[in-house]
């Protein structure tokens, strides 16, 4: 009977868990179709200012900690967003929104899906998404590239990070849980 209990328990915290961070699921790459798997492409060369996105295709680039690093020391403001496709928390913000604000304020905007569960739904033809290479890390365990890949990408402990991590001038700022408290100095 304790065992039931237990088990009841864990089923409701793993229900009701927040899915900003959510441990110990994978990147959901197998439970994607065969035709969507195509369109996970790993980026060989840099990140690149993506003007023209074919939101038919909807190719999402996998990159490394090295390829964003190099495109954030490239340029002046930086917002990262990482992001999780299937959340439909109200503490998950529309990837739109966050762009048109990067737009009004004269950043550049990458949003990086932590898992590819929920991410085809996602249709935008004026954001290219980017995963993490988990591969690069040898895992596909969500909780564990997500952390190697920002802890590196930031020099800070994960837990300690949001989701919207913000650089300038190729260094690391902060990071915050809506754009309403991201600072920006005139330029």
């Amino acid at each position: 009977m304790k065992i039931i209990h237990i088990l009841i328990v864990i089923s409701l915290s793993l229900l009701f868990d927040s899915c900003i961070r959510t441990s110990g699921f994978t990147s959901g790459f197998k439970s994607l179709s065969e035709e969507e798997k195509t369109r996970i492409i790993p980026l060989r060369d840099e990140i690149q200012d993506s003007k023209n996105i074919d939101s038919a295709t909807q190719r999402i680039y996998s990159i490394t900690c090295n390829q964003l690093r190099k495109y954030i020391k490239e340029n002046n403001k930086v917002l990262v967003y990482d992001w999780t496709p299937f959340c439909r928390s109200s503490s998950c913000i529309n990837p739109t929104l966050i762009k048109r604000f990067c737009d009004e304020n004269n950043m550049k905007f990458i949003l990086i899906a932590n898992c590819y569960t929920g991410v085809f739904e996602f249709n935008s033809n004026i954001i290219q998404v980017f995963s993490i290479n988990n591969e690069a890390y040898r895992t596909d365990v969500r909780s564990r590239y997500s952390r190697l890949f920002y802890e590196e990408l930031t020099g800070m402990k994960y837990k300690s990070l949001h989701s919207l991590i913000y650089f300038d001038n190729g260094s690391f700022v902060g990071s915050y849980d809506n754009i309403s408290e991201l600072y920006l100095p005139s330029t």
